[in-house]
C-alpha cells in the first residue's frame, strides 16, 4: 500500500461532509459510508498498472497491493451499502416510513449493526480474491486466536470503565440513575450481545487489522498507530455526541481509544486485545451505563441525567493511562507464562 494512496481517506472526510447530511444515511447508521465510497474510488483509480506490488514488511511482514487496496475499499462499502439498503427497505415496508423512532428499540439496532456484516464479508473476499491473503492474517497473524488476551482486555476495561462510573456517581450524586425495564432491556440485550460483536470486528479489521498493517508497511509503526486511530475519531466524529457536547471534549475521547486499540494491536501483534476491548466499551455503553445524545440510545441498566463531558474526557484519560500500565504488566506475565508451558 503506498504512502500517496495511504493520505487520501484521511482528507477525504473533509471533502464530503455534505454526504453524511442525508438523512436515509443517517437513520440507518452507516458511519462507514461516508468517505469509504470516494476512498476507494480514487484509490481504485490510482493503483499502479503492477498488481504484485511488493513493499517490505515493517509491522507483520505482509504485502498489499494498491490497485488491489483500491477494489478492497470499493467491495467493503458496496457491501455496506447493500446491506444497508436493504434493511432500509425492509423498515420502509413495515412501518411505511424511515423514522427509526416508530420501530422497536431492538429492531432499530438490528438495522444500524447488521450491514456490518456485509462489511466483513467484503473485508473476507478483498483478503482472499485480491490479495491472496488468509483472512486470519488481519486478526492472529501469529497463528491462532489468543483467548486468553481477548478476555484480558475485556476484563480490563470494564472494571476500569465501572470504576470510573462510580467516580463520577460519588461526584455528582443523583446523576446516575436506575432505569432497568425487563421488557425493554432482554430483547435490546440479545441483539446488542449478537450484533455488537460483528460491528466491532468490522471496525478492527478494518482499521487495526487491515490500515493498521498497510501504514506500517508503508511508513512504519508510528504511522501504522497514529493514523489509524485519527480516521477512527474522524469517523465517529459524525455521531450526535459531538453536535452535543462539542468537538474538543468528544474528539479527544474518539481519536484516544484509537491510540489505546492501535497501541494494543501493535503490541501484541495481532487483533485480540483490541476486539476484546472495542467490545467491551460498547456493551458497557450500551447495556449497563447510557448518556443522552448516544449514537444508539438503548435501555441501559443505569442512565446519566446530565452528562460532563469534561470530567468523562478526564475519567477517561486516567483510565487510558490506567489500562495501558495494567495491560502491559498483566500481559507480560501472561506472555511469560505460556513460554514456560511451551518450553516444558
Amino acid at each position: 500500500m503506498g504512502a500517496a494512496s495511504l493520505i487520501l481517506p484521511i482528507l477525504l472526510p473533509l471533502l464530503i461532509v455534505p454526504l453524511v447530511l442525508f438523512p436515509a444515511s443517517r437513520a440507518l447508521g452507516l458511519r462507514l459510508a461516508p468517505w469509504t465510497p470516494l476512498a476507494g474510488l480514487i484509490l481504485a483509480l490510482t493503483a499502479p498498472a503492477d498488481p504484485h506490488l511488493d513493499l517490505p514488511g515493517v509491522l507483520l511482514g505482509t504485502s498489499l497491493g494498491l490497485d488491489d487496496t483500491g477494489r478492497l475499499f470499493l467491495l467493503f462499502t458496496a457491501l455496506v451499502l447493500f446491506g444497508g439498503t436493504c434493511l432500509g427497505i425492509a423498515a420502509f415496508a413495515a412501518v411505511g416510513s424511515l423514522d427509526l423512532s416508530r420501530l422497536p428499540e431492538a429492531l432499530v439496532l438490528v438495522i444500524s449493526l447488521l450491514p456490518f456484516g456485509f462489511g466483513i464479508l467484503g473485508l473476507w473476499i478483498g483478503m482472499r480474491v485480491l490479495h491472496k491473503r488468509p483472512f486470519s492474517s488481519l486478526i492472529y497473524p501469529l497463528g491462532h486466536f489468543r483467548w486468553g488476551l481477548y478476555a484480558l482486555s475485556a476484563g480490563l476495561w470494564l472494571a476500569l470503565s465501572a470504576a470510573g462510573d462510580m467516580v463520577l456517581a460519588l461526584l455528582q450524586p443523583g446523576n446516575y440513575v436506575f432505569t432497568f425495564e425487563p421488557a425493554r432491556f432482554w430483547p435490546y440485550a440479545l441483539v446488542a450481545v449478537l450484533l455488537l460483536p460483528v460491528q466491532v470486528a468490522a471496525e478492527e479489521l478494518l482499521f487495526r487489522g487491515y490500515l493498521t498493517q498497510g501504514f506500517g508497511l508503508a511508513w512504519g509503526r508510528w504511522a501504522a498507530w497514529l493514523i489509524p486511530a485519527v480516521m477512527f475519531g474522524l469517523l465517529h466524529g459524525f455521531n450526535p455526541e459531538v453536535g452535543a457536547y462539542g468537538l474538543l471534549l468528544m474528539m479527544p475521547i474518539y481519536i484516544g481509544i484509537g491510540l489505546v486499540l492501535g497501541w494494543i494491536t501493535l503490541r501484541s501483534a495481532g487483533l485480540e486485545a483490541a476486539l476484546g476491548l472495542h467490545l467491551a466499551n460498547n456493551l458497557y455503553g450500551t447495556l449497563l451505563v447510557t448518556a443522552p445524545s448516544s449514537a444508539l440510545p438503548a435501555p441501559g441498566l443505569f442512565r446519566i441525567q446530565q452528562y460532563d463531558a469534561l470530567a468523562t474526557l478526564v475519567v477517561f484519560v486516567v483510565m487510558a493511562l490506567a489500562f495501558v500500565g495494567l495491560f502491559a504488566f498483566t500481559n507480560g506475565k501472561l506472555e511469560r507464562k505460556t513460554e514456560a508451558v511451551i518450553m516444558r
